[in-house]
């Protein structure tokens, strides 16, 4: 077997290795009730059953959830300094 050979081997392996993560976390993120938080990744209470099952792969209490959508919709970027492409 000469370096051609082995460096052709090589590659295959890193290509069947690379191909197999993505079929990996393709078949994982198909099914996303397997990535539902048991527990709220914002206060660390645990998630009802319920909402795990309304909403598969939820990370978020219901009362942490709501307080982020609240803050999310009142939250205004702050404006910025209008100038006049004339003015000097």
């Amino acid at each position: 077997m000469d370096i051609a050979d082995y460096a052709a081997e090589v590659q295959d392996a890193f290509l069947e290795a690379a191909i197999s993560a993505v079929v990996i976390r393709g078949r994982e993120a198909a099914d996303p009730a397997r990535a539902s938080a048991r527990f709220c990744m914002q206060c660390g209470e645990p998630i009802p059953r319920p909402r795990r099952a309304a909403l598969p792969g939820c990370r978020l209490c219901l009362e942490c959830a709501e307080a982020n959508e609240m803050a999310a919709r009142t939250y205004r970027y702050p404006q910025l300094e209008q100038r006049d492409e004339f003015d000097s």
